[in-house]
C-alpha cells in the first residue's frame, strides 16, 4: 500500500477577501487566492480552502502570510458537465516573519492515473501531462494534475498507469482559451510542475472502483 504523503507550503499576499465557500460537519469554509512570486518575476495566483477556526479577523487583502496544508482536488458540476478543483486545504496559517519560509512548495506520493501524454507547445517547447492518483485518509483520494519539462519529459512519459512516484514541486496558475458556445472564454488552470520524481515501486494493475476525488 502506498504511504500518504501531501504536504504543501506557500507565502504570499493575499489577493483577495475570503468568501464563504460551504459548510461541512457543522464546520464553515471558505476560499481566498494567494499570489506566490516566481523567480522569473511574475507570479501565481492560487486558491486556498480555508476553515473559518484558522481566519483571524485581521485577515485581509494585501497581507502576507505562510501557508502549510495539503493540496487536494474535488469534483463538482457546472452545468452537465464535471469538473475538477484544485486548492490548497490549509491547516496552518501565520503572518510572515521568517523569510527562510518555502515560498511554493508540495510534496506528494501518488500513482500515475492514466497514460502521460508528452508534446510540445506553439513555440517549440517539450511538456508532458500527468495526472497523480493521491491517497488521502478513510479512504478518499485527490487527484492532481502535474506537468513537467525539457528532458525530464522523456521519463514521464515512460511511465505506466499504477506506477507509484514520489514527487516534489509548486503549484502554478495557467490562464488558456476556451471556446463555449461559440464564445472564447478565458479559464485558469492549476497544476503542479514537477522539479523532482522518482518511482517508488513497480507499477500495479488500477483495481475496479478504485477510489476517486471527494465531492463538495
Amino acid at each position: 500500500m502506498l504511504e500518504i504523503d501531501n504536504r504543501a507550503q506557500l507565502t504570499g499576499v493575499i489577493e483577495t477577501p475570503p468568501q464563504y465557500d460551504h459548510e461541512c460537519a457543522g464546520e464553515s469554509f471558505y476560499q481566498m487566492m494567494l499570489r506566490t512570486p516566481r523567480l522569473s518575476g511574475t507570479s501565481d495566483v492560487l486558491p486556498l480552502l480555508v476553515p473559518a477556526v484558522l481566519m483571524p479577523e485581521t485577515l485581509q487583502p494585501g497581507m502576507q502570510i505562510h501557508v502549510c496544508g495539503q493540496l487536494r482536488s474535488y469534483h463538482y458540476l457546472s452545468g452537465d458537465r464535471p469538473h475538477l478543483r484544485v486548492c490548497v486545504f490549509v491547516k496552518t496559517l501565520q503572518s510572515v516573519f521568517d523569510e527562510t519560509l518555502p515560498g511554493n512548495l508540495v510534496c506528494l506520493n501518488g500513482r500515475v492515473h492514466r497514460p502521460p501524454v508528452r508534446r510540445s507547445t506553439p513555440l517549440g517547447r517539450e511538456i508532458c501531462d500527468l495526472m497523480l492518483l493521491c491517497p488521502r485518509n478513510f479512504g478518499k483520494s485527490d487527484l492532481i494534475p502535474c506537468i513537467c519539462w525539457g528532458r525530464s519529459t522523456y521519463l514521464c512519459a515512460a511511465f505506466e498507469p499504477g506506477q507509484a512516484l514520489k514527487v516534489t514541486g509548486r503549484l502554478q496558475s495557467r490562464i488558456y482559451q476556451k471556446k463555449i458556445d461559440d464564445q472564447i472564454v478565458s479559464k485558469t488552470a492549476y497544476e503542479l510542475s514537477l522539479l523532482h520524481f522518482e518511482a517508488l515501486e513497480e507499477a500495479e494493475p488500477q483495481p475496479q472502483g478504485q477510489s476517486q476525488p471527494g465531492a463538495l
